[in-house]
């Protein structure tokens, strides 16, 4: 049995977006280490409580913000 692919949904059409989400996905994991290695004084002088930032940092990878996310939240366009 042949599958025929339609440009619409090949492979090769989805890459950039699911690279682009990965990158994303990458940056806030990025960014959430680095919050959760801050002390006190240094989550002080940026205004942010002790408890945000470990909740923040406890989040999951996929887990974007969706002021962050640019669509791409779970792979769906809104």
């Amino acid at each position: 049995m042949e599958t025929v692919i339609t440009r619409k949904y090949a492979p090769g059409a989805t890459r950039p977006r699911l690279l682009k989400r990965i990158r994303l996905w990458l940056d806030v994991w990025s960014e959430r280490r680095t919050l959760e290695r801050l002390d006190q004084r240094m989550l002080a002088d940026i205004g942010i409580e002790e408890y945000s930032a470990r909740r923040e940092a406890a989040r999951p990878l996929w887990d974007v913000p969706a002021a962050r996310d640019g669509g791409l939240r779970y792979g769906l366009d809104r």
